[in-house]
């Protein structure tokens, strides 16, 4: 459940990025508190998969101007992919110097490294490296995102380096430092600042999502919502189909098994009370074999997904079948 929650949290705050509505609040901040903030926030998780950490700090603070409670975000997102893709009992070191004018976090694992294809990618929203079916972790792929945007908004980069499969992986993070003279003056200690992105502000496409698993919908929801298209919920069978005649969507995506009335039959009155509208429906199921595929076109939609589906593979779908959408 915590997982899910910050999966969630994740995504709005994504969500608030691209639409330019995410504020930094901004002070002098000392980065080894921050780290080690980001640590304590992460020590559970790191336990109790019984991963060895290591923490290098300089001897003399670094300060910067930031936000201390993205920034914590920052690096707890990476020490929690570093964990996610590394075995248990392996080892994590975290390491904060002073080069010049500019702070270098890194983060190195021994885990399962990155392909060379995938380094360039890593920072994509969805982007995920694979994994072995039996240390497979749920997740969507956005946290590595968020990361770069967070870094960015404060001034800095960050990279991803590995030397191949099973050969590890290091986050190498930089920021600006304040120089002696900002430190000394220090006068914008609490003040906020609004960093904000170009986003558009038109939908795309008007979507209803009908599944009455709600975690599941709303993680659905929000992330289609980054694609910004008009995205409704419905929670069951009916509902879904009393939605479709008010909405008249152009895309439906809707759960098989449902209660109160399932999928198929949602399907086969959506195209009753719509016919002349072509709305693309999209069945979404736990089954993929010839048999299922074939009972779903019976009831009248155009595709047929297995579930555990991703956003980017349903934006995929609308790239498509809907030319409109970019």
């Amino acid at each position: 459940m915590i997982q899910l929650v910050n999966i969630v949290d994740d995504l709005l705050d994504v969500s608030r990025i691209t639409q330019s509505k995410l504020e930094l609040r901004t002070k002098k901040v000392n980065l080894a508190e921050v780290v080690q903030s980001a640590i304590e926030s992460s020590q559970k998780n790191l336990e109790d998969s019984d991963h060895q950490l290591t923490l290098n700090l300089p001897q003399q603070s670094i300060f910067l101007e930031a936000d201390p409670y993205r920034l914590a975000q920052v690096f707890s997102n990476l020490l929690s992919n570093a964990g996610k893709y590394t075995s248990a009992g392996g080892k994590i070191e975290v390491s904060v110097k002073q080069e010049g004018d500019e702070a270098v976090i890194k983060i190195t694992d021994n885990g399962i490294g990155i392909p060379h294809e995938k380094l360039d990618s890593i920072f994509e929203m969805f982007s995920q490296v694979d994994q072995p079916k039996e240390r497979a972790n749920t997740g969507l792929g956005i946290g590595l995102s968020l990361v770069r945007s967070l870094i960015e908004m404060h001034g800095g980069q960050v990279v991803a380096t590995s030397d191949g499969e099973n050969q590890g992986s290091t986050f190498q993070a930089r920021l600006p430092i304040l120089s002696k003279e900002e430190k000394r003056l220090d006068k914008r200690e609490g003040s906020d600042s609004v960093v904000s992105q170009a986003a558009s502000t038109s939908a795309q496409h008007r979507i209803l999502v009908v599944d009455d698993n709600e975690s599941a919908a709303k993680m659905l929801c929000l992330a289609l919502n980054l694609f910004e298209h008009e995205v409704h919920h419905a929670k069951d069978g009916k509902e879904g189909v009393k939605m479709a005649i008010e909405l008249v969507p152009e895309v439906v995506l809707m759960d098989l098994g449902m209660p109160k009335m399932d999928g198929y039959e949602a399907a086969r009155r959506i195209r009753g009370h719509l016919p002349e509208n072509k709305i693309l429906l999209i069945a979404l199921s736990g089954w993929g074999q010839e048999a299922d595929r074939s009972k779903t076109k019976e009831a009248g939609f155009d595709y047929h997904l297995v579930k555990p589906i991703t956003p980017s593979e349903v934006h995929e779908l609308l790239l498509k079948w809907l030319p409109d959408s970019e």
